[in-house]
């Protein structure tokens, strides 16, 4: 978590404490990210969520792709 805290705090302009402090709510997250993100974007990052919790079983859908299948997308879809 901590790699990813400073690789936030750098790409939106924040200080360590005001991630890590009690005022930060997630609707903040949200407005910081609805900012800069486009809908294609968005639509991407919903496709890779869902890929994600198939692999990880939290999520069923039927035997379309397989689980090598998927670990392929996920990384490739992140590069876009």
């Amino acid at each position: 978590m901590g790699c990813n805290v400073q690789l936030c705090c750098e790409r939106f302009s924040l200080r360590l404490t005001d991630v890590t402090g009690s005022m930060f709510f997630v609707r903040t997250i949200d407005s910081l990210c609805g900012e800069k993100v486009d809908d294609d974007m968005n639509r991407t990052v919903e496709f890779i969520v869902e890929l994600v919790k198939i692999r990880d079983s939290m999520l069923h859908m039927c035997d379309v792709l397989g689980l090598q299948d998927i670990s392929y997308m996920v990384p490739f879809l992140c590069m876009l």
